[in-house]
């Protein structure tokens, strides 16, 4: 049944990414307003910043199961790094009014899905009671805890302006109507849960040390090639994003590093 919810996850999030690359494939079998929704991705400038972190949302996901295909129990920080995106949109969902009364369904419906399944193989991992084990503050690195709790201020300060800015009732802002601000927020969150997450060091962290770093990398780079695209970082964030990001990496490396043994 683990194997079941992570194929069955990753095959639903495959089929997702296939919408957006050819969304006339899906004419006649999904909601025309979805289908005309997933073709307008990508087509602005305006909505590049938007639509790319949206599209980075679902990595720590997909890599966080894929990585479970093999050796899972060597692998549980990545399952648990795959539940990170869709916790963050769940908690963006509650704090914001967007998504009750004028949000698309098909996203809030997705989120759940992919959650509830990224969460049953969570439940069904082979670790069994190991799993909890392994997030024993014992195994923590403080070095890259300090960097996460250094970033966690400008993170999450960026995802509760963002998280205001959609609650907010602007009806002539179509990215408040597609809820653009609150994938901001959760790109915000996820970075830190999965920054958290590898700083604890449970079996397969340097995955999720990557996919941190990474993450505030490719949002500092992002910002940097499209400024003029909504929500994007001012050039000083953008490079303190990626000097973070990629700090954060090395530090990773150096703690995983073999410790050599005396006399060797």
């Amino acid at each position: 049944m683990f194997v079941v919810a992570v194929l069955a996850s990753l095959a639903l999030l495959g089929l997702n990414g296939l919408l957006v690359v050819r969304p006339s494939l899906f004419d006649g079998i999904l909601n025309p307003n979805v289908v005309a929704g997933a073709a307008s991705h990508f087509g602005s400038l305006d909505h590049r910043v938007h639509d790319v972190t949206f599209g980075l949302l679902y990595g720590p996901g997909i890599v966080g199961l894929a990585a479970q295909l093999r050796s899972p129990r060597r692998s549980v920080a990545a399952q648990v790094m795959a539940l990170a995106p869709w916790a963050a949109l769940g908690v963006v969902f509650l704090l914001t009014n967007y998504w009750l009364p004028f949000g698309t369904k098909f996203q809030m419906y997705a989120t759940a899905v992919y959650g509830g399944l990224t969460l049953s193989a969570l439940l069904l991992h082979p670790a069994g009671r190991d799993l909890l084990a392994a997030l024993r503050p014992s195994r923590a690195c403080r070095p890259m805890l300090l960097m996460v709790a250094v970033a966690a201020a400008p993170l999450l300060g960026f995802a509760a302006v963002n998280v205001a800015v959609q609650r907010q009732v602007a009806r002539g802002d179509i990215h408040w109507q597609v809820g653009h601000y609150g994938f901001m927020a959760a790109i915000g969150i996820t970075i830190v849960a999965v920054g958290v997450l590898a700083g604890l060091r449970p079996p397969g962290w340097r995955l999720s040390a990557w996919t941190a770093g990474g993450l505030a990398a490719l949002l500092g780079a992002l910002s940097l090639v499209y400024p003029e695209s909504v929500s994007s970082l001012s050039p000083a964030w953008s490079l303190a994003a990626i000097a973070w990001g990629a700090g954060f990496v090395a530090v990773g490396e150096k703690v995983g590093l073999p410790r050599s043994r005396p006399g060797s």
